[in-house]
């Protein structure tokens, strides 16, 4: 079952390498390998999640933090670095789109008391 896992981990199918690991943590549960790579995978997979969430800070700390491991794939370390990418963009057009209501929220409140005065 290891090496079903680590050939689905090596090939980029996280979802699958997850699911084999778990069966080889069954038969052999001290199994220090498929403890780690088990671990790795259940934080990969919470990476994805706060991203499809859009809680960039959280996804880039959660990358950040998985890629300091020494025991990932290279598969997921490209996968990892291009969350952190898409999160770290993100979170910049976020912050521009909010600097933009605060502008316009003003503008609009500018706008409303000046004509206020005007009557």
């Amino acid at each position: 079952m290891m090496e079903v896992a680590n050939l689905e981990l090596a090939s980029g199918e996280f979802d699958k390498a997850l699911t084999s690991f778990k069966l080889a943590l069954v038969e052999k549960p001290n199994d220090e390998e498929a403890k780690t790579s088990y671990e790795n995978l259940v934080a990969y997979n919470q990476v994805k999640q706060v991203i499809e969430d859009a809680k960039w800070d959280d996804a880039i700390t959660k990358a950040n933090n998985l890629l300091e491991k020494d025991s990932l794939v290279s598969s997921m370390i490209n996968e990892l670095k291009q969350y952190v990418e898409i999160a770290e963009g993100n979170k910049e057009q976020q912050k521009n789109a909010l600097e933009k209501i605060e502008q316009l929220k003003k503008i609009i409140s500018e706008k409303k008391y000046g004509d206020a005065e005007n009557l």
